[in-house]
């Protein structure tokens, strides 16, 4: 059986916008992250651990933290199940 992964609310959203982020060019230090996320060093590093986990690979380069994958390949970390499931959640948490 895989591994069974739990994601709050609050975390999924920091996970999307680290995936645009680190998707959308120059890559991104953590204190940039921190100060965009507006969150502890220590929650960026799980955030990251959480996204490899997912497989999403991300790289530590000289301008900071990238995902080297392609933008379609971030977004094929979720079923499109998952994203349904995951959207009809958010949306009864946002009523």
């Amino acid at each position: 059986m895989g591994q069974v992964m739990v994601v709050d609310g609050g975390q999924l959203t920091r996970l999307m916008k680290i995936c645009r982020t680190l998707c959308s060019g120059g890559g991104a230090t953590v204190q940039q992250l921190q100060s965009k996320l507006k969150t502890s060093r220590r929650t960026i590093f799980r955030d990251l651990n959480t996204l490899d986990d997912m497989g999403i690979k991300v790289e530590l380069g000289d301008k900071g933290y990238k995902i080297r994958q392609p933008v379609a390949a971030c977004k094929k970390a979720l079923t499109d199940r998952q994203i349904k499931v995951l959207k009809k959640l958010l949306d009864s948490w946002l009523k």
